[in-house]
């Protein structure tokens, strides 16, 4: 009786005035069905820890949603016109999400959350919170015009990281206007003119402006538009002259200049159909120094293999339109075929140009959104290869997206891996960084927030049996090993991090009511069983003859193995 005191006690604080909204970026609106109120189900989930539609409960209990408040008139109020309030069904929304300070959640567990929701009883439509593209927003004016942001997700991603002056991108292109307000030139150095052959590379063509624009415009300065990783410096290289064309020679010097300068990440928005050695050569020197090579597609809308974006080394990049399907069938379209890795939007994008704003299209424009993704990736980890941080990209890219006539499920010629997700991207690899519990460690503590219900697992749980502690002594011995095998991995890090976060609710629901069988879903199980198999080979002997019977008796005798941890638990 006082532990049920305490938790209402607890929840009607989360409800009490002047309390705090879930993250409007990981909160969801429900609307009742006709005959319930948000008022009267959000008091109620106060004071006895449920509401009334029953299945509403059972969805806000295994997401572990304990914050739930009426959108209108939260304080109690009175409405002015309360018939008009009733009549419109204001009277039937709710808020619900997590406390704030909650770990967050990557975009599929929120789908899967809004999807259940949908299906519950006594709830009429769901949606999730319409800022969940944007934690942070900035003032620049002309920042609603670029579409794109909202596109990939790009401001949730801002809430993370935005960019270091410790990473270096190399613009290769035709300049960078001097005479633009927003760009930072204390960020931007002055590499050389390949063109002129002299240390004064400007832009007489807007394209190279345009380009630095999109990855380093200043953001919420009050000022024109945003970049998408304004905190990084960019070496300017001109390559292309007032035409916007270039010899393969300078470009092939400057690749390799920019390498050996300490670029990490080379942005070359240009193309040609010839494949001349000197060009691989220069692009694979750069490639064995670590740089990260972001190339263009090209714009014919046709299969031509276009170099750089042609060679094995590159993240080739390919464009999308505001409905995230191919740029095709107008002025320009997109080129594909199977060298393709990813696609970004590259139709109609405002950006920085001479001293004012243009909006210009072309998978010259798609590209610096992957370079700036990699470069906030770098942000966590200083050291990845160039190898893991395109295998991430590719990763967590959204797929089937586009026209279902061309992004099949998986990959495909016409849109790679996906569309390039920045919120997904970033926000994986926060919690890969930070989570030194869920296999997938690095060095620092995790939020407490997210390894709460695996600290639980454990003391209330594994402690109690001898199976327990040997996983437990099992799972810390193996940290190490399956940490390093991991961060050489980045496809099936992506992949265990997913499961681990859809765990975690499961885990939750345990640990509200421990008496409960589990019920894990079986594309879930199967899920972890396959990355468990294809981690294994992956391990050094030692770590793997420890972890291999845990792995072998999860996959043969589920029943058995909960049983022997004394979790109830079922696979269906």
């Amino acid at each position: 009786m006082i532990q049920r005191g305490l938790i209402a006690l607890f929840l009607a604080a989360a409800v009490a005035r002047g309390a705090e909204l879930p993250p409007p970026h990981e909160s969801f609106i429900v609307k009742l069905a006709p005959g319930l109120t948000a008022a009267a189900a959000a008091e109620t989930f106060a004071q006895q820890g449920r509401t009334d539609p029953a299945g509403l409960d059972a969805v806000l209990r295994g997401w572990a949603l304990s914050n739930v408040r009426p959108v209108f008139c939260r304080d109690g109020r009175i409405p002015r016109d309360p018939e008009s309030f009733k009549r419109r069904g204001l009277d039937r929304y709710l808020v619900v999400g997590w406390e704030p300070g909650a770990a967050p959640r990557a975009q599929y567990i929120l789908d899967q959350i809004a999807a259940q929701l949908r299906q519950a009883p006594g709830v009429e439509e769901v949606d999730q919170n319409a800022m969940l593209q944007g934690g942070m927003t900035p003032d620049d004016p002309e920042f609603p015009d670029q579409w794109h942001h909202f596109a990939i997700h790009s401001t949730s991603a801002w809430d993370y990281v935005t960019g270091t002056p410790d990473i270096l991108i190399a613009v290769i292109d035709s300049g960078i206007s001097p005479d633009n307000d927003d760009l930072d030139y204390d960020l931007i150095s002055n590499y050389w003119d390949y063109v002129e052959d002299d240390a004064d590379p400007q832009d007489e063509y807007g394209h190279g402006t345009h380009v630095a624009g999109i990855v380093g415009a200043q953001a919420n300065n009050a000022n024109k538009v945003a970049g998408l990783a304004w905190n990084c410096r960019i070496l300017n290289c001109r390559v292309l002259d007032e035409y916007n064309t270039g010899s393969y020679y300078d470009i092939a010097a400057a690749i390799e200049d920019a390498a050996d300068a300490g670029a990490d990440i080379l942005n070359l928005s240009l193309g040609g159909l010839g494949s001349f050695s000197v060009l691989s050569n220069a692009c694979y020197y750069a490639y064995g120094l670590n740089c990260i090579l972001a190339v263009c597609m090209m714009n014919e809308d046709n299969s031509d293999t276009y170099y750089p974006a042609g060679y094995g080394c590159v993240i080739a990049v390919g464009a999308t339109d505001e409905d995230d399907a191919r740029v095709t069938g107008g002025m320009w379209g997109s080129n594909y075929g199977p060298h393709i890795d990813v696609v970004a939007p590259g139709d109609g994008i405002l950006s920085t140009w001479e001293d004012t704003t243009a909006s210009w299209s072309g998978t010259s424009m798609a590209t610096p959104m992957v370079s700036a993704l990699a470069a906030l990736l770098l942000q966590y980890w200083p050291d990845a290869t160039n190898e893991f941080i395109k295998a991430w990209i590719e990763a967590t890219a959204e797929d089937e997206v586009g026209d279902p006539a061309e992004d099949v499920p998986g990959f495909d010629e016409y849109m790679g891996n996906g569309r390039i997700n920045y919120a997904r991207a970033v926000s994986l690899a926060h919690v890969a960084s930070t989570c030194t519990l869920a296999f997938a460690a690095a060095e620092s503590p995790a939020p407490i927030a997210l390894l709460k219900p695996y600290y639980w697992l454990r003391d209330a749980k594994l402690r109690a049996t001898p199976a327990g502690r040997k996983l437990i002594a099992d799972y810390y011995a193996s940290t190490p090993g399956i940490s390093a095998a991991l961060r050489r991995d980045a496809r099936l890090l992506v992949r265990l991090l997913k499961c681990v976060e859809s765990y975690s609710a499961l885990i939750r629901q345990l640990q509200a009511k421990p008496a409960d069988t589990v019920v894990l879903p079986r594309p879930l199980w199967e899920e972890s069983r396959a990355v468990a198999g294809e981690l294994l080979p992956r391990l050094d002997p030692a770590v793997r003859d420890r972890v291999r019977p845990w792995v072998e008796r999860g996959a043969t005798d589920p029943a058995g193995l909960f049983q022997s941890l004394e979790i109830r638990a079922v696979v269906k």
